[in-house]
């Protein structure tokens, strides 16, 4: 006689991390989601869509995280910086000849305001 035990049941959903846009299931690259085994069995893994979300996955995209965040914290940081900058510099006079009314002859160029911003911050 054949005896046939179970061993437990088979988890129905999986958690992914899509590595791409997919439009079936309405989420974007990177998003971690609850799919069912099949979907994930069947046509995430097959066309490399998706990888199972494990704990090194998971401290993996910890790590890629903080990187963007403090990559977003400096660019923030130099740009407030460059706005103190112009802040201290205040309104500035380019020297040009005039004609009647306010029409200047000649062009002011982007390296005229370069070097005017220069002598002003001493640089």
């Amino acid at each position: 006689s054949l005896v046939i035990v179970a061993q437990g049941r088979v988890k129905k959903y999986r958690q992914v991390i899509l590595k791409d846009d997919i439009d079936e299931i309405s989420g974007k690259k990177g998003d971690t989601m609850k799919v069912r085994a099949g979907f994930y069995r069947n046509f995430l893994l097959p066309k490399g869509k998706a990888t199972l979300l494990t704990p090194d996955v998971l401290k993996e995209m910890q790590v890629e995280q903080e990187r963007i965040e403090a990559e977003k914290k400096r660019v923030k940081e130099e740009a407030q910086q460059l706005a103190r900058v112009f802040e201290t510099i205040g309104a500035f006079k380019v020297p040009r000849k005039g004609g009647k009314g306010k029409q200047i002859f000649g062009s002011v160029t982007a390296q005229d305001l370069v070097d005017i911003i220069k002598s002003q911050l001493n640089r």
